[in-house]
């Protein structure tokens, strides 16, 4: 269940790692989730819908490393992560529910929710 795909997440996340996810939809759904569960510090380097820079998400990891944490990126694919060295995995795959988005009136009804997280240490 929800619990046990969360618990996985948290022990891929190394000790003294800061999150960076660079995957608008999974850091909506995440985001809290290893700041609050995992104690992980997180952040995200992405608008909502569209793609970070690379150049950006690399500085952020280097600011990382100057402040002797471990950089640890988060995606929903294992392609959004190609742009940075190192080996991506997948670490979390959840199949749910959610309630299902209505803009004037509560859910009445839930929708499928399958979220992948890939995870990549950026070498040094």
């Amino acid at each position: 269940g929800e619990a046990a795909a969360v618990n996985g997440l948290c022990a891929a996340i190394p000790s003294g790692s800061s999150v960076v996810f660079v995957d608008g939809p999974a850091a909506d759904r995440l985001t809290e989730v290893v700041r609050g569960m995992c104690g992980d510090p997180v952040a995200r380097a992405t608008p909502n819908t569209s793609t970070p820079k690379v150049s950006s998400v690399k500085e952020v990891v280097r600011n990382i490393q100057r402040a002797g944490r471990r950089p640890v990126l988060l995606a929903g694919t294992s392609s959004e992560l190609k742009p940075y060295a190192g080996l991506p995995r997948k670490v979390m795959t959840l199949h749910s529910t959610m309630d299902t988005d209505t803009l004037m009136a509560p859910p009445r009804t839930t929708a499928p929710l399958k979220l992948n997280v890939w995870m990549l240490e950026p070498a040094s």
